[in-house]
């Protein structure tokens, strides 16, 4: 399988494709069964996402595609059901926006105070350079598995004089950017662990031996709707990759003996946490 990219290819299309993405292949690193159960089984059932991640995707939507944010979205209006008129205008904004995803008018105003921010800091002058490229999907071959994999970087820029490896820009919201959770955040959500990945498709597509540059932008969700950059150091990349590589490993292992286990059947010790 050649890397390849593809723009302008829809976010719902993007995410129904088979490849593994770096979202999924978390998953198996808490156990094969959850892995099958959530993106391979015939019965798998689909989770509404959160108010967080749809704030996020609102986020992402007017920094990333703004010109096309009003085909996409729509803000939910107050209608009176209770009269005639009022089922009138309600039914007629359900038809007028049937094939665009409603948000309610105060998301919609975090994410636009969000976004404003986010357009202040001096990483946003990078994301108007004429080559940087928006939401590209990506699809290559893991260089060890051969499993199929694919990513969709929010932003990245081609190796260029200025970035001889080229450069990926990650955005991400948060309840707290500060050093010392964000860190943690990284952990909990296996940031470290896409970013590994992000920087294989990368390599493979532009044919660098280098990773390129990785920045992760991260906006606050509350007021004043801070916001920081951070670039992962050489020990952070380092034990993403070890972790997608142990992620990549076992779903190939699980596929060739066509086994997906859960937990261990024995009886284990279990400690309390060291905080505790």
């Amino acid at each position: 399988m050649r890397p390849r990219i593809e723009l302008g290819l829809p976010n719902d299309e993007y995410h129904a494709m088979p490849e593994f993405s770096s979202t999924q292949i978390k998953d198996v690193l808490r156990t094969p069964a959850h892995f099958y159960a959530k993106h391979l089984a015939d019965d798998r059932g689909h989770k509404d996402p959160t108010p967080n991640m749809l704030l996020g995707t609102v986020v992402h939507s007017l920094l990333l595609e703004p010109d096309s944010f009003d085909s996409e979205y729509a803000i939910s209006k107050k209608f009176d059901r209770r009269t005639k008129q009022g089922k009138v205008d309600a039914a007629e904004f359900d038809k007028a926006n049937a094939h665009k995803l409603v948000i309610d008018a105060e998301l919609y105003r975090e994410a636009k105070a969000i976004t404003a921010q986010l357009e202040k800091h001096s990483v946003s002058t990078l994301l108007r350079l004429p080559d940087m490229i928006a939401e590209a999907s990506i699809f290559y071959a893991d260089s060890e598995t051969g499993l199929k994999c694919r990513i969709r970087p929010d932003f990245h820029l081609p190796p260029c004089d200025a970035f001889p490896n080229g450069l990926i820009v990650d955005l991400k919201t948060t309840d707290n950017a500060s050093y010392t959770r964000f860190n943690r955040t990284i952990v909990n959500f296996g940031y470290h662990i896409s970013a590994a990945m992000y920087c294989d498709g990368f390599m493979q597509l532009y044919e660098t031996e280098q990773a390129p540059a990785y920045i992760w932008l991260v906006g606050e969700r509350d007021a004043p709707y801070a916001v920081i950059a951070y670039s992962p150091n050489f020990e952070t990349m380092q034990k993403g990759d070890d972790k997608k590589r142990e992620a990549l490993q076992l779903i190939a292992d699980c596929m060739a003996a066509d086994e997906w286990p859960a937990y261990s059947t024995d009886v284990l010790d279990i400690n309390l946490p060291a905080w505790a």
